[in-house]
């Protein structure tokens, strides 16, 4: 609507309108849950996440810090558990995957990158229990294995949380438009629970 401020600490101006700005120490977490009225909106086995990022850094300098893109990450109560983070390295010259497996977390897919400050890169993110993809501007830029599964008691607790930590640290430093998941299934088989008591 005309009448409504756009927040310049949250939103700015992108290529093809509004895009999430994720810049300084920290940021207010912008989080899309994963289930919602019993569907599913943020598939737990298999799908894909595809998203444009613009980073305020080039590669071999970065931003100093770990730039998180993407994070899976159950919060219920005071306790947190990271499920999947998709980041760039403190010098930017990587782009990882990080999920959280049987022996801690580890990397399950790595990706060298070469940007430069102001550049948007069109990043997909396709997964299945048994293979996984990152496309880095429509290329094809690792496969891997599988990724670890979530637990089905955890998804009502699930959230994605965008551009930054589930907490709000280590955010992007850059920018994030037109974020699309999709997803083969659409409800639940069981709901266990919801955090907000509904």
């Amino acid at each position: 609507a005309t009448n409504q401020v756009i927040d310049p600490a949250i939103w700015v101006e992108g290529w093809s309108g509004w895009a999430l700005n994720r810049q300084g120490v920290a940021v207010k977490p912008w989080t899309a849950p994963m289930v919602v009225s019993n569907s599913f909106r943020i598939e737990p086995e298999r799908g894909a996440i595809r998203f444009w990022y613009r980073p305020d850094f080039s590669s071999g300098i970065g931003s100093g810090g770990t730039a998180t893109l993407l994070e899976l990450a159950t919060v219920s109560g005071g306790a947190s558990e990271v499920w999947r983070s998709l980041v760039v390295s403190p010098d930017g010259s990587e782009l990882q995957l990080i999920c959280q497996t049987e022996s801690g977390a580890e990397s399950m897919l790595q990706a060298e990158v070469n940007w430069e400050a102001g550049s948007w890169h069109l990043i997909t993110l396709g997964f299945t229990p048994t293979n996984s993809a990152l496309f880095i501007d429509d290329q094809l830029a690792v496969v891997g294995e599988g990724l670890p599964a979530i637990p089905s008691e955890a998804a009502s607790y699930t959230s994605l949380t965008i551009g930054s930590a589930v907490n709000g640290a280590a955010p992007a430093q850059g920018q994030i438009e037109e974020l699309a998941v999709f997803s083969g299934r659409t409800r639940m088989q069981q709901i266990i629970g919801n955090a907000f008591g509904q």
